[in-house]
Order: structure tokens, then sequence, then C-alpha cells
């Protein structure tokens, strides 16, 4: 009985037994032997539960997973579309939220120089919200995502236009100095000409070559200092370019 026991619990039990069985009878050693069966019992019945425990997840999962998909096959039949459908409007949206993104880090200057690209995309976009396929929630909501890129994008627009235009310096009228009276000084001729005398710096960008250069040899050939700065330097009789 003693070694038919042994065998049974394998090599492990086997040196834990041998160590023991100097210091214990034989009805202490056998009430050993019956306690580590039981444990090993209890632990395979133990491990059996458990797998079943898990393998009826499984089945229950299995099952959830084929309700989920009749239910978005019957979904799919409600709205008259397919998986491709679905695939092929995530690829679409995924397209529209990039370029929308793009737009969205350019300049203004850009934005507006790609305006019609914007119109192209806008008018795209509004077409694919008509599918059915975007009635489907998970597709809706990749729609909205993009539907506020495109927003921010429109506003980014319109801010644009709304910009005061910045006129260029080819666009001009001409003013000529005064040898008395009023127009002796930028301030005065901006106040004559915008209606604004805080608009001199603008007559003083679209001359400033000719006056620093005026101003640069009055420094070396007068140096009495009574002007200080280019923009101050103005000569009676010039014909000075005025921005519009």
């Amino acid at each position: 009985m003693k070694c038919f026991g042994v065998l049974l619990l394998g090599a492990g039990v086997l040196s834990i037994v041998l160590a023991k069985e100097r210091e214990m009878t034989y009805d202490a050693y056998l009430n050993e032997l019956n306690r580590v069966i039981t444990q090993e019992k209890n632990a395979r019945e133990g491990i059996a539960r458990e797998q079943g425990m898990i393998e009826n997840l499984r089945r229950q999962i299995a099952e959830i997973e084929l309700r989920i998909a009749s239910v978005i096959q019957e979904q799919y039949a409600i709205l008259g579309i397919t998986e491709q459908d679905v695939y092929n409007a995530r690829q679409q949206l995924d397209a529209f939220r990039s370029s929308f993104e793009r737009f969205l880090l350019m300049t203004d200057d850009e934005l507006l120089a790609r305006q019609q690209e914007v119109n192209v995309q806008a008018s795209s976009f509004s077409r694919l919200k008509l599918k059915r396929v975007c009635m489907l929630r998970r597709v809706a909501i990749l729609v909205n995502d993009a539907a506020s890129l495109l927003l921010q994008v429109k506003i980014r627009v319109e801010g644009a236009h709304a910009r005061p235009a910045v006129t260029p310096l080819n666009a001009l009228s001409q003013y000529t100095v005064g040898k008395s009276g009023s127009g002796r000084n930028l301030w005065e001729i901006a106040g004559e000409m915008y209606n604004d005398q805080r608009q001199w710096p603008r007559i003083y960008r679209a001359n400033k070559k000719r006056i620093d250069r005026l101003f640069e040899r009055y420094e070396v050939h007068s140096g009495d200092g009574m002007i200080r700065r280019p923009q101050d330097l103005v000569v009676p009789g010039w014909t000075l370019v005025i921005p519009q």
C-alpha cells in the first residue's frame, strides 16, 4: 500500500514523504498521504471548475457577438448598405479630416489662395453626408468630427476675407511737398491724405529708400543734429508716393 500510494503522488510528493518517513508513525504517514491526496484532488476540481467558467464565458461572448453581428446586419438591411459601403465612407472621412486639418495649419493668405480647393472639399463632404451610410452611428460620429473641422476652416476663411487688405506699394498716388505752409512733414501730409496724422508711417515706408539715402548724406555733410530721424527729413518740391 505504501509504495502504491507514493507512486501515485509522483516524484515531488515522494521526496516529501521520504524526508518525513523517519519522523512519523505508519498511521501518521497514511494521514499525511491522504491529506496531500485530498489537496491534489481539490486543486484539480478547482481547476476544472475555473475552466468550466472560462468556457461558459467564452460561449456567452460568442453569443453576444453573434447578436451584435445580427443587429448590424439588420441595420445594413434597413439602410440598404453593405460593409464595403461602411469601409469606403470611413476612408473618405479620414481623407476629409486630413484635408481640413491641413487647411487649419495654413496662414490666412495661403487659405485664401486655396479657397477654391476648400470649396470643392466642402461640396464633396456635403454630398457624402447625404448618403445613407452616414446614418450609421459609428459613421455619424466621424461625420460630426469632420464637420466640426470644416466649420473651423470656414470661419478662418471668412475672417481672412474680413481682414483689412494691405495695399501693395504699386497702388499709389502722388503728393508734391510744398515749399511753404502745410505739408512740410510726413505727419501733416498724412493728415491731408488720410485725414489721420497717425498714418504717417505708411508714407515713410513707401518712400523709405529715398528718404533714408538723403538722410545719410545729410548726416555726413551737414552734421548740425537738427534732424535726428530719417522720417523727419522731407524736402520741399519732393514728389512722394502715397499708398491708397
